[in-house]
């Protein structure tokens, strides 16, 4: 966290963060740093089960951090053949160039689920990619994002024409930006290695009404399948 005010660094130890302070100059003296040490689920004391309508990327990772938590899920999609539609995505982040608070959201957002991903890398392995300027996104803006962002690290860049080409492995005539966490992601595969894990229980070709939920037992979460 950007602030250092003592409330919010004791509010945070309180909740199972061990804080340090972060040197920021010159932007700042000092910021907060903290990790997470205790591991307990916050859910709610009654939730025993859930239930997830929609096997797709959101409904396949709802599922999986549920069960992470150690509560069972019942998944069921009415496709009973794989039900992605898209078989495979691009993951880069979509700047703005400012650093306001809607940029830093989607930054943050970005490095997390690169991160995330890495746990993943038989469906997901980082290949780099490549941003050019668009009809919505010209190369001022470009360069305005990447100058907005350049104090945070090496995982938005900067480059060159012939930089680009060398990256692409073929001719590029313009510059942009390029992100070294930037992945393709195989979607199927991905969904498949999280519906592994032992507490998820999958239901292909199985429509919602057909299942008799109990209610004080289950919390429903419904995705677009």
């Amino acid at each position: 966290t950007f602030s250092a005010v003592g409330a919010v660094r004791r509010a945070l130890a309180d909740a199972g963060f061990v804080m340090r302070k972060i040197d920021q100059r010159p932007h700042k003296r000092h910021s907060l740093a903290g990790s997470y040490t205790q591991r307990q689920a916050y859910v709610h004391q009654n939730t025993r089960s859930a239930v997830i309508v929609g096997a797709g990327l959101a409904g396949a990772a709802t599922a999986w951090q549920i069960a992470q938590r150690g509560i069972p899920v019942t998944l069921l999609d009415r496709s009973a053949e794989p039900p992605n539609r898209i078989p495979a995505t691009v993951l880069h982040c979509r700047v703005l160039p400012d650093a306001g608070v809607a940029a830093l959201l989607r930054c943050s957002s970005f490095i997390f689920s690169s991160r995330w991903y890495d746990h993943h890398r038989a469906s997901c392995s980082p290949s780099g990619v490549l941003q050019f300027p668009s009809p919505t996104m010209n190369r001022q803006r470009l360069e305005a994002a990447a100058l907005a962002f350049a104090h945070t690290g090496d995982w938005i860049m900067p480059v060159d024409a012939l930089t680009a080409s060398s990256l692409a492995g073929r001719p590029v005539s313009s510059s942009g930006l390029y992100f070294p966490q930037g992945r393709a992601i195989d979607l199927r595969a991905l969904c498949a290695e999280l519906l592994l894990h032992p507490l998820i229980d999958y239901r292909p070709g199985v429509a919602a009404t057909a299942l008799q939920m109990d209610t004080e037992s289950a919390r429903v979460v419904t995705h677009d399948a």
